[in-house]
Parts: C-alpha cells; structure tokens; sequence
C-alpha cells in the first residue's frame, strides 16, 4: 500500500506557482537507509515576498529568522538568481544551475533576489546512507552551492522525483532515493569539471600520468614529477587525487602492477625481470606487492593465465 501523501497545489497569481509535498513517515520509510519526505516547485516572479506564505508552518521560515531543519534537503534553482546563508558557509550567491544542499540541525535562510526572483525545484530526504554518501562525494556544510553544467539532465531527475512522489506508485521510494544519489553524483562531477577540468589543471595532470607510464621502470618520486610539472607537491597531490581518486603514489603503483600483469601474461621474462621493468627495487618486493593487489603471487597469476 502506499504511504498516505499531504499534496497541496497553490497558484496565487500568474506571477507564482506553489507546489509541494510532504510525506508521513511512517516506520517502513524509516527501515530504508535512503528515504525521501517531501518536494517540491517554487517559481517566484520579481518583486513578490519569499517564502510563500501558504507552505506548511513546520518548514516554513522568514529571512530575519532563518531556519533548521531536521532533514536534509536539495535545492535547485533554475532560472533567476539570490543569495543562501548558512552556519557553516556564510553567504553565498545563487545563479540559474545552481544546487545547494541544506544540512540538519544547521541554520540557514535563502532567498529570491526581488530584482529576478528565480524557479526552484526541491527535494527532502532523510537516512543513514546518507552521511556515507556524504562522505564519499566529499561534500561540506561548508561548501554546499554546487555550480552545475547539466541543467536539463538535473532539472529532468527533479521532474521524475516529483512525478513519482505525485503517483506514490509501488516501490516509488526505491526510485525517489536512486534519483536523489544521481543528482549529487552529477552535482559533485559537474562542479569538479567546471572548478578543475578546464584550463592547466587537466593538462598537467594527463602530462602527470604520462609520465608515470613513460617512467615506470625508473625510481622515481611523486615530488620530482611535480617539480618537472612546475607545480607544488602539496597543490599536485591534492589536485592529481581530485581528478582520478588516487593520490600519485598509489596510482604509480596501479600502473607498475597493470604493466606487470601484461608481461606475466604475455611474455616469457623472468618474474625478477618483470619487477626490474616495471620499477620494483627487487624481485621479492614486486612478489610481495603484487599478491597484495591482486591476491596472488607473480607466477601463479601467470599460471593462470596460460
């Protein structure tokens, strides 16, 4: 059976349309690790007051005050433009594509500027998968505007969301939390490329790569690299692990056991020949390593390989 839903559709003028939902949690939402409570559309025209007064009195919120939630919330804004505060982030300027996730027991307010006001769509979730996504995507109270490049595909799972919560449908909270993960993969993915995959940044770090390929049988540290790149160690590192999820140790290393596998599988070297290529400092320390990634030592990978 599907949970009971509060629906309410306001239209006060053709200058604002109102619309959200809120669910009644019941104990089956509370089992899932990721589950949605309500969405919703805001569009405010320029000039009108912000929040609109008809929106339920449990989340409703006036600029001079502010607000905290007990949930977190996703909010994109799809045309205009305003300002969020918070605890952790100060303030902040919203543009159109702009998505900003609002934290649980944090204090924020945002609005409309009244010169634009702006269209928002609006998602709140709560559960514990939701820390560990936090965590994964390396998201902050701190910085929580993400400057997006893919306003059609995230305002297409905002629309889905909303539809989904309107039909309440069997299995919808399944499809609602799956959407909510996308839409901040794509958040997170889309902020990176448009703070970091434009410009040096992505250049050094595919000559950062290269290199490691071109060198994989040379002893070589991660600060001579850096040093050839003109760039600082602290500043490449933190970058070079932004941009592949590795720091450049660990993706040296990745690469040294790729190469080895592909000797071990097609060639006839010795396994104290192979390390030596592939820039082990002996013949023990490569067996040791490459059990230790791959769960088997050098000869019985090669063994299985015939």
């Amino acid at each position: 059976m599907s949970e009971p839903i509060l629906w309410y559709n306001v239209i006060v003028t053709m200058s604002l349309k109102h619309t959200f939902h809120y669910l009644t949690v019941t104990d089956d939402m509370r089992k899932n690790s990721l589950y949605v409570i309500g969405g919703g559309t805001t569009s405010v025209s320029a000039g009108l007051s912000y929040p609109p007064a008809d929106h339920p009195g449990h989340h409703l919120f006036r600029w001079h005050e502010g607000r905290i939630l007990y949930e977190y919330q996703l909010v994109y804004i799809t045309r205009g433009g305003g300002t969020l505060e918070s605890k952790s982030s100060g303030s902040t300027t919203l543009l159109p594509g702009d998505l900003f996730m609002l934290f649980p027991n944090e204090w924020h307010r945002y609005s409309p500027s009244l010169q634009a006001g702006w269209d928002e769509h609006w998602v709140a979730f709560r559960g514990d998968r939701v820390q560990q996504i936090i965590e994964e995507l390396n998201i902050s109270r701190e910085t929580p505007v993400f400057r997006t490049d893919v306003t059609n595909l995230l305002q297409r799972e905002f629309v889905r969301i909303e539809e989904e919560l309107s039909e309440a449908s069997l299995g919808y909270q399944n499809i609602v939390a799956a959407r909510i993960e996308l839409i901040l993969a794509m958040a997170v993915a889309s902020n990176l490329r448009a703070t970091l995959g434009t410009g040096d940044a992505q250049q050094i770090i595919k000559r950062a790569k290269a290199l490691m390929v071109e060198q994989i049988g040379l002893q070589v540290n991660m600060e001579d690299i850096a040093r050839e790149l003109n760039v600082g160690y602290s500043w490449f590192r933190k970058t070079f692990r932004t941009f592949t999820g590795l720091s450049p140790g660990e993706y040296q290393l990745q690469v040294r056991i790729t190469r080895a596998s592909e000797f071990l599988r097609c060639s006839n070297l010795s396994i104290s020949e192979i390390g030596a290529l592939c820039g082990f400092e002996s013949a023990y320390y490569f067996s040791r390593i490459f059990k230790k990634k791959t769960g088997v030592p050098p000869s019985e990978f090669r063994q299985r390989s015939l």
